[in-house]
């Protein structure tokens, strides 16, 4: 090995290797060693992800990185498909999964959850950029800038244009969700607070995970000032949304699943690229 070199041990998919990778593996044993390129090792990684997922390096570690790495292997597994009866089920999905049907069905409505969850992200955007459109606020724009300018005195022209443009519109959209919030009479409770926390913390952990670890770690999360206000927002906002949804003519309209995919990505490359 290298010194002061990279070292890390990962499991890996033969399924993932790139073509090179799989035939430098090809027929090696427990014990074998082989020189890989690092960044053609993995069909499914670009070249920032291999630092993080396969080499277990920080994202702002800017180390310069050699593309060729020893590969030892440690161990061979073979995956072989489970039986699929009622304790597979109850280990994937809970104990009220017992069967292959009931399986599919909850299978379907996490699939369907997912892409609800997605069509309402964009929903709510167009809602967002509607009422900002229809409802324009003078907001004093030179003091803003004076206030930026002073919390960061050397901040270039560029970065202050993008910072005035984010922090008016943020301004603008809390205004606009105050009023919403009085009009509806719209309240956030403590239980709502730890009902979105226990639904974040399933959907991290796949929604199986023993209770007295939910209590834990919710726990903790109830005694986190900062997300706890992250939350009683996002939860607010939600609410708006709702409220907003239920006043508002919403038409369908179907697309095929790539279409679906290309209008998120290309929404999420957007946002991306305003936030930046």
């Amino acid at each position: 090995p290298k010194e002061q070199g990279v070292n890390t041990t990962i499991e890996y998919l033969v399924s993932n290797l790139t073509e090179n990778s799989a035939k430098l593996l090809e027929g090696k044993k427990k014990g074998d060693k082989v020189q890989v390129d690092i960044f053609d090792f993995d069909r499914t990684l670009d070249n920032d992800k291999v630092k993080t997922s396969l080499l277990d390096l920080e994202v702002d570690d800017d180390r310069e990185i050699s593309e060729s790495f020893e590969a030892q292997i440690k161990t061979i597994k073979e995956l072989k498909l489970a039986e699929m009866n009622e304790a597979f089920f109850v280990a994937w999905l809970g104990e009220d999964i017992k069967d292959e049907a009931a399986a599919r069905a909850q299978v379907k409505k996490a699939i369907s959850g997912f892409y609800e969850q997605q069509a309402n992200n964009l929903l709510n955007h167009e809602i967002k950029k509607q009422l900002l459109e229809l409802h324009q606020v003078d907001l004093p724009t030179s003091y803003i800038t004076r206030l930026i300018k002073l919390n960061k005195p050397q901040i270039s022209d560029h970065d202050l244009e993008h910072e005035l443009e984010h922090t008016v519109e943020d301004l603008h959209w809390t205004m606009m969700l105050n009023k919403c919030v009085e009009q509806e009479n719209i309240e956030v409770s403590q239980e709502d607070i730890r009902h979105g926390f226990i639904k974040e913390i399933e959907g991290y952990f796949g929604g199986q995970m023993p209770p007295e670890l939910l209590q834990t770690i919710l726990g903790n999360m109830m005694k986190d000032k900062k997300q706890v206000e992250q939350m009683y927002l996002s939860l607010q906002a939600s609410k708006v949304f709702d409220a907003i949804r239920d006043k508002i003519r919403i038409k369908d309209i179907p697309v095929s699943n790539d279409a679906f995919n290309d209008i998120v990505k290309k929404f999420n490359e957007e946002q991306s690229h305003h936030q930046h």
